[in-house]
Order: structure tokens, then C-alpha cells, then sequence
């Protein structure tokens, strides 16, 4: 179910790619929309195992990829691979998924790559969006992802008509959202979600920057 959730998701991203043109500025940091494209390509590369066996090591300890290639550029370069034209990655993005990055145990992290990187694009170009996917499993492995960059606090997530999710302990902090602005701001983009928090400024103003990128 979330394998064909992913593959809808996909190809609205392709078109919203076309239509703001490679040059798009984007939500994550200094990418532009061809770079989001690049990025995305590139984890197709040999039928998806080295994105695959990424994703596995990100399951397994809680690793942020983004901080290492933020911190160290040449990894970065390597994992998106050779520069590719923007016609060559939306012909690659046209594509289904490989299958390595739909198993069962990487698929949730494949479906929010998809839907953080759509809003990345979408957002700052005002673009309509068309559908969500279900982002329940998606919530809960971002909080799990996410779970000692959460220490001393317990907070409450709780999604419009999506039901809520209650981890951690000490202060409280409430975020309430439709799902899709619940993914973003525990992605990081705090100041591109549309979110209510309920809790004292310095727990927000704290939880906040931990979580960015």
C-alpha cells in the first residue's frame, strides 16, 4: 500500500518539477529545484541497493545523512553521484521506484524523502497540491528518527482527523497540524509549517533548532 503510495507521490513530484523549472528556488537550504532532482535520481543508481542499504543504516542508529554531507561536501557529491542534466533525472523520476527502496523496511523513509522534497519544490512556488498520502507511518518513524533530539520533552503530536502521538518525557509541548505540516516541522522546516505549538517559547525555541537542518 505505501509502495504504490510512494510511486502516486512520485509522479506528482515530476510535474510539480516541471513546472517550476530547474532554476526553482527550494525549501532546503541552498538546492535548487535541480539539485532536489539530482538528489532524487540518484538514488536509483545500481536498481536502488546503495539507497537502500542507506536507509537500513539510518534505521539502525538514528544517523542524519544530511548533517554528514552538510558537514563533509565530497560524501555528498558521492551519494548524489554524477552531475546529470535536468531532462536526464525527470526521465529517471518518470520511472517507478526501484523495488530496493519500497521493501517493507525502508519504504516509509522513501515515502517521506518524496514528500518533504515535493514541499521543498511546491512551497516557496505557491503550487496547489493535488493529494496527500496517508503520512501516519510517516509521523511515527520521524518520531522514532528523531527520538534523542527529543530528550526532556514530552510531546504530543496530534494530526487534523489523523488521530495523535504521545513519546518522551519532561516538558510538555503540543503540535497540532494537518499530517503533511506535522512531517515538515519534525523535518526541520519549522518556519515553512503550518503548525500550532502549545508550550513555554523555550522548549519550542529549543526543540525547534535541534530539529533543523
Amino acid at each position: 500500500m505505501i509502495a504504490e503510495q510512494v510511486a502516486t507521490e512520485r509522479a506528482l513530484l515530476v510535474e510539480t518539477l516541471r513546472e517550476v523549472g530547474p532554476d526553482a528556488d527550494t525549501l532546503a537550504a541552498d538546492w535548487s529545484a535541480r539539485d532536489v532532482a539530482r538528489h532524487l535520481a540518484a538514488q536509483d543508481r545500481f536498481s536502488g541497493v546503495p539507497a537502500f542499504l542507506a536507509r537500513r543504516l539510518v534505521t539502525a542508529t538514528g544517523v542524519r545523512l544530511t548533517e554528514t554531507y552538510l558537514r563533509r561536501p565530497r560524501i555528498g557529491a558521492v551519494a548524489n553521484g554524477l552531475p546529470r542534466t535536468w531532462d536526464h533525472c525527470l526521465r529517471r523520476l518518470d520511472c517507478p521506484p526501484p523495488a530496493a527502496v519500497v521493501r517493507q523496511s525502508v519504504v516509509v523513509i522513501t515515502m517521506w524523502e518524496h514528500v518533504v522534497h515535493h514541499e521543498d519544490v511546491r512551497r516557496p512556488a505557491n503550487i496547489a497540491r493535488r493529494a496527500w498520502p496517508d503520512l501516519s507511518a510517516v509521523i511515527s518513524w520521524l518520531l522514532a528518527y528523531n527520538r534523542s533530539r527529543l530528550q526532556g520533552i514530552a510531546l504530543r503530536m496530534v494530526a487534523s482527523n489523523a488521530g495523535e502521538w504521545r513519546v518522551g518525557e519532561g516538558s510538555s509541548l503540543t503540535v497540532c497540524g494537518e499530517p503533511g505540516e506535522l512531517v515538515l516541522w519534525l523535518s526541520g522546516r519549522a518556519a515553512a509549517s503550518n503548525v500550532v505549538l502549545t508550550g513555554s517559547t523555550a522548549d519550542v525555541d529549543s526543540l525547534t533548532l535541534r530539529l533543523a537542518i
